[in-house]
């Protein structure tokens, strides 16, 4: 086992190594709210690998997923520190490993959600309520 700092630096030195280093602390979406009067954007993460890393589709399942739980935690950082209240996490539905990683993540952050059943989800995405 590798600690998180130590996974982070060898994606990061990846990264470098393979032309796809940028700067960016998490590939957050901003996108605007569904409802017509809502003033406020929703943030939106999307956990699909292929999105997050396209350039390290080589990458084992097992740190596939923990680079996925890493964006998902900077995530959980970038909404306390912008104060969201409401946002979204979409995962896909796949074997189930990568659900039940973020909710067991979420509940041990105390951070609420509702799985989100409807189309084009289909429960592979949770809508976030911080308290």
């Amino acid at each position: 086992w590798h600690s998180k700092d130590e996974v982070h630096e060898v994606v990061m030195l990846k990264k470098a190594m393979m032309g796809g280093f940028y700067f960016s602390e998490s590939k957050t979406e901003v996108k605007p709210s569904p409802k017509k009067n809502a003033k406020k954007r929703l943030l939106v993460l999307d956990l699909h690998f292929e999105k997050l890393y396209p350039e390290l589709g080589h990458t084992s399942s097992k740190e596939k997923l923990d680079l996925q739980l890493l964006e998902l935690e900077q995530f959980i950082i970038d909404m306390r520190k912008r104060a969201t209240r409401k946002a979204l996490v979409i995962m896909g539905q796949g074997e189930g490993v990568l659900i039940k990683s973020v909710k067991r993540y979420l509940d041990k952050n105390d951070v609420k959600y509702d799985i989100i059943f409807d189309p084009p989800y289909y429960g592979g995405a949770f809508s976030l309520k911080m308290p």
